[in-house]
């Protein structure tokens, strides 16, 4: 089928280089937070162990406060952890989908697609229980083989993709497993400091 006469394979491969030059740039963006995030965490767990606690102004407040308080900086810490591995779960999701395009693209330059590769995804109503379990999972610690493809978010674009996408993994899993684990030990550390 043409459009304005340009055919649809031109308009998919195109479609698809574009999607993967965004969704780089997204990548990058969501490693960049991720690192900040981290930051952030260093730089609580460091102002928690350079003083004394609780501060002093503390003791002449209430002895609610005096209670409540490491829980509201353990709330804070752990917060900034989620923060962390929300980013770099978008990230893992970025790095497959540009993953996914290449592949595709690099394949279909060396073959002619079949009609069935182009046909457009439709999304499933309901993701399974496992693909749900290991999205939620992935909030504490990184998976090895991430739940991405299938959602609504690819509706529209060629199976041929959704496909490559769904098979393809990632080689960032020891560098997110080394970011997120410093991120539960700084947590850890921080515990340390407030309750001892």
């Amino acid at each position: 089928m043409h459009v304005d006469g340009e055919p649809q394979f031109t308009r998919i491969c195109r479609l698809l280089s574009e999607f993967a030059n965004s969704q780089n740039v997204y990548h990058h963006q969501k490693e960049r937070m991720a690192h900040a995030g981290l930051v952030v965490q260093i730089a609580l767990t460091s102002a928690i162990w350079a003083t004394d606690w609780p501060p002093e102004w503390m003791h002449q407040g209430s002895s609610l406060l005096l209670i409540l308080s490491p829980f509201g900086v353990l709330a804070m810490s752990a917060w900034v952890h989620f923060f962390i591995r929300w980013q770099l779960t978008k990230r893992t999701y970025a790095a497959i989908a540009v993953a996914a395009a290449w592949r595709v693209l690099l394949d279909w330059s060396h073959t002619e697609p079949s009609p069935e590769d182009l046909v457009q995804f439709v999304p499933m109503d309901q993701p399974s229980k496992k693909h749900e379990l290991l999205k939620k999972l992935a909030w504490i610690v990184p998976c090895r083989y991430p739940a991405t493809g299938g959602d609504v978010g690819r509706a529209g674009f060629p199976v041929a993709f959704v496909n490559e996408e769904r098979a393809q993994r990632t080689g960032a899993y020891q560098g997110e497993m080394l970011v997120s684990v410093s991120s539960l030990v700084l947590i850890g550390l921080t515990a340390l400091r407030l309750f001892t």
